[in-house]
C-alpha cells in the first residue's frame, strides 16, 4: 500500500526511471547470481578495519564481554526483545523458537517468506547475522583462552555449511547478508593473525564473503521511489567486504572508499552521505568504538 500511495504521489519520469532500474537490476542479478557457485579466488587482507582497544575497557566491562561470550559458548543466545533464548551450540538457523516453525531450505524470496501465521522471520534473521561473532572474538583477546577461538570457528563453519548461498530464510534480503558479512570481517581482524593450520577454514570463509558480495551487489535495495537504511547497509557491507579481501575487483571496488561504487545508483547524491553521517555520529553516541576507514 504504501508503494502504490509513493506511485500516486510521485512525477511519471520518476516512476520510469524506477521501472528501468528495476529493469536493469533483474538483468544483472541473473548475471551476477551466476557467479555465486564460483566466485573466483579471494584471500584476506591485513588491515586493522576493526580495531577495539578492548584493554582501554573498565574491568566490569571486560567481564561482561567474557560472561556474553560464556553464554554463547554454552548455546544461549540473547534477542532483542525474547531475552536469553537456549539453542544449543549447533542451533537450527532458519527456526523461529517463538512459534516453533521452520522455514525449509529452499531458494525463495522474502514475501514468500513471510507467513502471516503468528511466525516471525526476524528470528531466524537476527541469528544469522552473527553479531556474536565478533563478542567471542574479544573475548580471545582479552583472555588468551583457545576455546573461544574454537567455539567461534565452529559457530561460523556450521552457519556457513547449513546455509549455501541463495538457499532458505537467511539468503532473501541483501541487508541481512551485509549485517552478516560486516560481523564475519570483524571476527577475522580479532583472531589475526590467523594461524597455519586454520587456513582452510579461512579459505572457506573468504569464499564465502565473496559469494555474500556477490549476493549483496545482486540484490542491491535501491529505490528511486523509497528511502530506507537496508540500502544504507547494503552499501556499508560492500566495502566492509571489498576492505578485507583480494581478489578480482576488489582493489576497484574499495577505491577512494564508498565512491568505489559509484556504479550503485544514489552513491554521489547528497541525501546518501548525510544520511551515512547521521548513523555515525549516532554510532558514536552509544559508544560503538574500534571501526575506522580502512586504507
Amino acid at each position: 500500500m504504501r508503494f502504490i500511495r509513493v506511485l500516486k504521489r510521485e512525477s511519471p519520469l520518476l516512476v520510469a526511471r524506477e521501472v528501468l532500474w528495476r529493469a536493469r537490476r533483474e538483468l544483472s542479478k541473473r548475471r551476477v547470481l551466476g557467479r555465486l557457485e564460483h566466485p573466483g579466488h579471494v584471500e584476506l587482507r591485513n588491515v586493522s578495519y576493526y580495531n577495539p582497544d578492548l584493554w582501554a575497557l573498565g574491568e566490569h566491562s571486560r567481564e561482561l564481554i567474557v560472561a556474553f561470550a560464556d553464554e554463547i559458548r554454552a548455546g544461549r543466545y540473547p534477542f532483542l526483545g525474547y531475552g536469553t533464548v537456549e539453542l544449543g551450540t549447533r542451533p537450527k538457523w532458519n527456526f523461529d523458537f517463538v512459534s516453533g516453525t521452520e522455514w525449509p531450505y529452499v531458494r525463495c524470496e522474502c514475501s514468500e517468506c513471510i507467513r502471516h501465521d503468528g511466525s516471525d522471520i526476524k528470528a531466524p534473521y537476527e541469528l544469522s547475522r552473527l553479531q556474536f561473532l565478533p563478542v567471542l572474538g574479544k573475548a580471545h583477546v582479552l583472555t588468551g583462552d583457545d576455546a573461544y577461538r574454537r567455539a567461534v570457528k565452529d559457530l561460523l563453519s556450521h552457519w556457513i555449511q547449513s546455509n549455501p548461498v541463495s538457499v532458505g530464510v537467511n539468503w532473501t534480503i541483501a541487508m541481512e547478508a551485509a549485517l552478516r558479512a560486516m560481523s564475519i570481517c570483524f571476527l577475522l581482524n580479532l583472531l589475526s593473525p590467523i594461524r597455519r593450520e586454520e587456513e582452510p577454514w579461512l579459505a572457506s570463509v573468504t569464499r564465502s564473503l565473496a559469494q555474500h558480495l556477490l549476493y549483496i551487489e545482486a540484490n542491491i535495495e535501491f529505490s528511486h521511489l523509497l528511502t530506507s537504511n537496508h540500502y544504507l547497509s547494503d552499501v556499508l557491507g560492500l566495502y566492509c567486504i571489498s576492505t578485507f579481501l583480494d581478489g578480482e575487483g576488489m582493489a576497484a571496488r574499495r577505491w577512494g572508499g564508498l565512491r568505489g561504487f559509484h556504479w550503485l545508483p544514489g552513491i554521489g547524491h547528497p541525501a546518501f552521505h548525510n544520511r551515512i553521517a547521521a548513523n555515525a555520529r549516532r554510532a558514536r553516541c552509544s559508544g560503538w568504538a574500534g571501526v575506522r576507514r580502512a586504507p
